[in-house]
């Protein structure tokens, strides 16, 4: 999917368009066939439907888009999104579930922040017996 490193080369500073052409150029060069780099698309309408559409000899789960000129992020960021639905996944729930973290002050909140203020997290807590850091 992405490459950070390859061999002594860090590529944590490059583009997202950068490391995969770097990704394919490499894999291309070697002569090993079992290693296969998943399909790269465009994202426009024809690209995108054929991102839907297109054979693949795995499972597909969920589209992942790239902001072509981003550099790496560690964890969550508005650079790249993971879009799941019923056509791009076989383990599609709709919208019925998302993971949340009870944080240091107690609270429960997504994993970008947003604070569930609806369900107490004391309740939740107890519950299912969290403690700060953990996932619900």
């Amino acid at each position: 999917l992405d490459v950070m490193c390859w061999g002594d080369h860090a590529l944590y500073d490059c583009t997202a368009e950068f490391r995969f052409f770097w990704l394919r150029t490499k894999v291309g060069e070697l002569e090993d066939d079992r290693l296969r780099v998943a399909p790269c698309f465009e994202c426009d309408p024809d690209s995108l439907a054929e991102a839907y559409d297109a054979p693949l000899p795995y499972h597909r789960d969920g589209l992942l888009f790239y902001h072509k000129p981003g550099h790496y992020a560690l964890g969550l960021t508005p650079l790249v999104c993971l879009w799941k639905d019923a056509r791009t996944t076989r383990y599609w729930r709709g919208l019925d579930a998302c993971v949340l973290e009870l944080d240091a002050a107690g609270r429960l909140a997504t994993l970008d922040g947003l604070v569930v203020p609806e369900h107490p997290a004391t309740d939740a807590q107890a519950r299912l017996a969290l403690a700060p850091g953990d996932l619900a």
